[in-house]
């Protein structure tokens, strides 16, 4: 018993120490791939619509965590170490959930501190790993940890609050799926766990309907995603597009007047809705420089 103590005590040390030293990542720059993802959440932060406006060949995943993530920690680069540490974390604590559950405390505490020792980024990769914080991956391992936790969950709870536990398999599953197509693969592989090791009061019957209600909850994550893209599209095609309302700057001009149409203008500067308006300036050149605009009254 005391030498489980000692350790359990040597193994939380050696995460917790794991975890300090990825501390200063957060003075890093961002990697290609990072700053990739980050353009485009700024570009979602200021109502461009992802897949027109900003566009990567990602599904919206990343972008969410991304998009949250600056949120909570700012527009900073500290904001993907921070996302980073934070997955980390989430999935050592769940490995020692899950660990602990099956074998006990002294175990979980070595498993979770080999995968917090053994995943650093900067003892993995070149140039500290910077290239290869905050990925995909590093949030698909969160929702295959949680899947895996509700499966083990799954198999201590009654027969009551077992089909519970078995949506939450399913509902992770799938929002690995919304980071990463090939991530299903996880779902497949985590039932037949579940089947293998189902608890001897299971008959055949319960184990179909775990996996059914798995299947069904595994589609609402990718399904909400699909909607939320379909109800952005369609406000898109109502809404004028970015290159409608942007200001476009052009050539200076001898005579920028002419271009005003002959249209209903109130007063300076202002006309009626749709029409272009140009806003003279001296220069030293004594010549007039046009900045056409579209306009609404």
């Amino acid at each position: 018993m005391k030498v489980r103590s000692i350790l359990t005590m040597l193994a939380a040390a050696a995460a917790v120490t794991a975890f300090a030293l990825r501390v200063p990542s957060i003075a890093e720059p961002l990697g290609i791939d990072q700053s990739l993802w980050a353009s485009a959440v700024r570009g979602m932060a200021r109502h461009q619509l992802l897949y027109r406006d900003v566009w990567e060949q990602r599904p919206p995943g990343i972008y969410f965590t991304y998009l949250t993530g600056f949120r909570v920690f700012g527009w900073t680069p500290a904001a993907v170490a921070w996302m980073d540490i934070l997955a980390s974390a989430a999935t050592t604590l769940l490995l020692f959930a899950i660990v602990r559950c099956l074998a006990g405390v002294a175990t979980a505490a070595v498993a979770s501190a080999l995968y917090a020792t053994l995943t650093m980024p900067g003892w993995l990769y070149r140039h500290d790993g910077f290239l290869e914080r905050s990925v995909c991956e590093t949030f698909i391992v969160v929702c295959v940890g949680l899947a895996a936790w509700c499966a083990v969950r799954w198999r201590q709870a009654s027969r009551n609050g077992a089909q519970l536990w078995a949506l939450g398999v399913g509902f992770f599953s799938g929002a690995a799926v919304v980071y990463k197509p090939n991530a299903g693969l996880y779902l497949p592989a985590i039932l037949l766990w579940m089947w293998f090791y189902r608890p001897p009061s299971s008959t055949t019957r319960d184990g179909v309907r775990v996996f059914v209600a798995a299947a069904l909850a595994a589609m609402v994550a990718p399904a909400l995603t699909i909607v939320w893209l379909l109800v952005e599209f369609r406000h898109a095609v109502r809404a004028p597009t970015l290159a409608a309302c942007a200001s476009v700057t052009r050539a200076p001009m001898k005579r920028p007047m002419s271009m005003i149409p002959n249209s209903t203008a109130t007063r300076k500067g202002k006309i009626s809705a749709n029409s272009i308006v140009v806003e003279p300036r001296s220069s030293p050149s004594k010549r007039f420089a046009g900045r056409v605009r579209t306009s609404a009254v």
